[in-house]
């Protein structure tokens, strides 16, 4: 009776795609982006009304949005810096992307870029000086995102101001562990403390808002970098 041990033959290993947390969140914002309009606009137009505002943007200002996602802060942006300035966001999710060019091409707005990258690598980019920067619900959600703010920062000119906005939950609740799940977010973290660190007038204030809706309290914060 002959064995039935099979002999394999050496060859190339398969390439397997890399698993990274950055795979991880494109994939889960890409059918995100299905319905993150109708889910999210509603509930944070004002504030980002406010928070645009709060950047106190003239003619001619260069905004970077890391982590644009969808675009809906270019409503305020883009005509606020005019055909001489500048919005650039940025966002690693290709079906957030997609639905950004669409309301880039519709809306025509010819001072807004987008560009398909990982914020960790802000760096390592070729992007122009920029004197705003709006974080919007974004430094709760990304990877390294303390690193992302210092990245940011650090292209940001003097004299330039920089906006927070975001989601933080020093107690959760049950719509913490929604927002948590569904965004991949972080809503322990206190992302406006960096800012208040290196901007000598930075502001924060906590706004009026409802843990059993957004999943934490809303905070808010603004400096300029001198």
């Amino acid at each position: 009776m002959t064995g039935c041990t099979k002999r394999w033959k050496s060859g190339p290993l398969r390439q397997i795609p890399e698993f990274t947390w950055k795979n991880v969140q494109m994939n889960s914002y890409d059918p995100f982006s299905l319905i993150y309009d109708p889910a999210i606009s509603w509930l944070y137009r004002k504030h980002r009304v406010y928070a645009a505002h709060s950047l106190r943007l003239d003619l001619g200002s260069h905004v970077l949005v890391p982590g644009c996602g969808t675009g809906l802060d270019f409503e305020f942006l883009s005509p606020a810096v005019g055909p001489e300035g500048r919005v650039v966001g940025i966002d690693f999710s290709r079906g957030m992307l997609k639905r950004a060019e669409h309301r880039v091409r519709r809306k025509k707005w010819r001072n807004v870029q987008l560009k398909e990258g990982d914020a960790r690598e802000l760096d390592s980019m070729d992007l122009p000086p920029f004197d705003r920067i709006l974080f919007f619900l974004t430094l709760s959600v990304l990877p390294d995102w303390h690193s992302i703010f210092m990245k940011a920062w650090e292209r940001l000119e003097d004299g330039g101001r920089c906006v927070i906005f975001d989601v933080h939950a020093s107690r959760r609740v049950p719509q913490s562990w929604v927002v948590e799940s569904v965004a991949r977010a972080d809503v322990s973290r206190r992302t406006w403390e960096p800012l208040l660190e290196l901007a000598p007038d930075a502001q924060h204030e906590q706004i009026a808002g409802s843990p059993h809706i957004h999943g934490g309290d809303l905070h808010f914060c603004v400096g300029t970098k001198g």
